[in-house]
């Protein structure tokens, strides 16, 4: 019934569609400015020298190329301005909107009213409100029953007309106001990304045997990523025009659940600069930001990229891609020359936040061994038992032998059954998937992203002192929402974490624990005391508990939340700074 009458609805506004329409569209005939492109077609190669294969890897710069004909190429686009208070981040293009637009006073009225009217209609056929069988009712019952049954049927009118009005208004602001949604490719072809630091660069690399639970190398790519690189600290002699003494190479950070390589925006800068690095890099990670979201249809392979693993090797192929850089500015034009010496190893650092810190130790155990790193870890989300002692390690590598052949069987079950059964299960939970759960939760997502306030809502939850928060930090959070198929690559995401994908053999404390083993290795914890989503208290029992013989350093900050090098930036850039020339 509350369909029928929201089909009667939609007939009465359907006049009203054409006008709808130029009010949602006006803002494109916008005057706008060319941007003139730049950083097109750098294409390099990437090789390993440690003596066991961990990357094979190319990273081809895409910023600006669209593959648009001369017609396009013609066209001029609506220029960004930066932050006042954030010049290294950029505002929403004007003609873009990432929220639901508000429906017009007059058209809410309108809604309301046909509502009302359309209930009474439906009320003659409906059994549910039927009028005729009230008045009956009332005259062969009392008048203290008339009452009461008076009362019932304006009750469920009310119900009706508001029901009705609600999923009414739901089809009109998703039909005619939605929140605008656009593809990466257009927003390289414009030039409109987050920040005057973005670059796009589409990389073919592997995840090393050592991050995958089957001993396999598995490729990856070629895959667009977005990454956000700042020139650093330069010392090059005016003399010989060479610069070799950097405090470090590389500083790469990770991001964590539901932001990106913006949530580092503000720090990079400073951390960088303060720490003598020669660039620092920050990417986001696949299912979240700008990076391409590959269609994983749901098979374990394709969710590959979506994993921690994945998304460390594309944060390491980046990091080797600027030492190879770095080797090519300084004139070794030699394709024999090594990225790293033994006279002078690169030094890298290797900041995680919160879910990021499993691909940033990822990133950590999988480098070349001779290289010199500092791991910072945010906030660390590690989840994982205690690792066991090494004179229970026969047990375990007895009990995993169990476990492997247990799966062998249940494969080797699974496959017995006729192929046509198989099949047919498998299509029936790819169509209830991607039918029904797919699109009810990114309709979800949507309608959460799309509200007002919704990312500085979330932000104030996280933090330590809400008041804190302002427009800047939450549009960092908010820019990726913009684009198109964001909520598919979140999905992605939380399903390559629920099918523990590339998990690590022991879990992610083993994971530290075998990275605390590397040589020339150094991990600090820093963690906000007042953190509401990981507490403090996490980061002391894996210091205190689980890891009591590793030497990891835990710093604490008072009063601070789950993102302090965000609400708290100042006193985190000192606390590392201080952390890392302690020695």
């Amino acid at each position: 019934m509350v369909f029928e009458t929201i089909s009667i609805l939609l007939y009465h506004i359907q006049t009203a569609q054409n006008r709808m329409w130029k009010m949602t569209t006006r803002t494109s005939r916008t005057p706008m400015t060319m941007v003139p492109s730049s950083n097109i077609g750098r294409g390099h190669r990437l090789r390993d020298r440690s003596g066991t294969t961990l990357y094979t890897s190319a990273v081809i710069d895409g910023f600006g190329k669209s593959g648009t004909n001369d017609k396009d190429s013609n066209q001029k686009y609506e220029q960004l301005s930066p932050r006042e208070d954030e010049p290294n981040l950029n505002n929403f293009p004007a003609s873009l909107s990432p929220e639901y637009k508000k429906l017009p006073f007059s058209l809410k009225t309108t809604i309301a009213s046909f509502s009302a009217l359309s209930t009474f209609k439906v009320a003659r056929t409906s059994r549910f409100l039927a009028l005729s069988a009230l008045l009956e009712s009332l005259k062969a019952g009392s008048r203290r029953n008339a009452t009461i049954q008076i009362a019932q049927y304006l009750l469920k009118v009310l119900i009706t007309t508001f029901i009705t009005f609600f999923l009414t208004y739901l089809i009109v602001q998703d039909t005619f106001y939605p929140p605008d949604r656009i593809d990466t490719s257009t927003l390289l072809k414009r030039e409109w990304m987050p920040s005057t630091l973005s670059k796009f660069s589409f990389v073919n690399t592997t995840v090393p045997s050592v991050l995958t639970d089957d001993g396999l190398d598995l490729d990856i790519g070629p895959m667009g990523v977005h990454y956000l690189e700042y020139p650093g600290y330069d010392d090059t002699d005016v003399d010989t025009g060479i610069s070799d003494s950097y405090n470090f190479d590389v500083i790469h950070f990770n991001h964590g659940f539901g932001a990106s390589s913006l949530s580092w925006l503000p720090a990079i800068p400073s951390i960088v600069t303060k720490l003598g690095a020669r660039c620092g890099l920050a990417h986001d990670a696949p299912g979240f930001g700008f990076t391409d979201r590959p269609k994983s249809s749901g098979r374990e392979n394709g969710l590959v990229p979506f994993s921690s693993a994945g998304s460390a090797a594309l944060g390491n192929a980046l990091i080797l891609n600027s030492l190879e850089m770095k080797n090519v500015d300084d004139g070794s034009d030699d394709d024999e020359e090594k990225v790293s010496t033994p006279s002078h190893p690169p030094c890298i650092g290797l900041f995680g936040h919160s879910m990021g810190c499993a691909a940033t130790l990822k990133m950590a155990l999988s480098l070349p061994v001779e290289m010199k790193k500092e791991v910072i870890l945010v906030s660390p989300a590690l989840v994982g038992k205690k690792p066991a002692p090494s004179s229970i390690d026969y047990k375990l590598h007895l009990d995993a032998e169990i476990v492997q052949q247990t799966k062998s069987r249940v494969a080797g079950i699974i496959e017995s059954q006729p192929s046509m059964i198989r099949t047919n299960i498998c299509i029936f939970i790819a169509l209830l998937r991607s039918v029904i759960l797919d699109p009810c939760i990114s309709y979800l997502l949507k309608r959460a992203v799309g509200r007002p306030k919704f990312w500085s809502n979330g932000l104030r939850l996280a933090w330590g002192t809400s008041d804190k928060v302002n427009d800047s930090d939450a549009l960092r959070f908010q820019w990726p929402s913009i684009g198109r198929g964001w909520e598919g690559g979140l999905l992605s995401f939380t399903r390559s974490r629920l099918a523990s994908t590339c998990t690590y053999d022991g879990g992610e404390l083993k994971l530290l624990q075998d990275v605390l083993k590397q040589p020339n290795t150094r991990v600090t914890i820093i963690h906000g005391s007042s953190d509401p989503i990981v507490p403090f208290s996490m980061s002391r029992k894996i210091v205190e508990e689980l890891l009591p013989e590793e030497k990891i350093n835990l710093i604490s900050m008072p009063g601070m939340g789950h993102d302090p090098f965000e609400e708290g930036m100042e006193e985190f850039i000192e606390i590392v700074t201080s952390e890392i020339f302690r020695n």
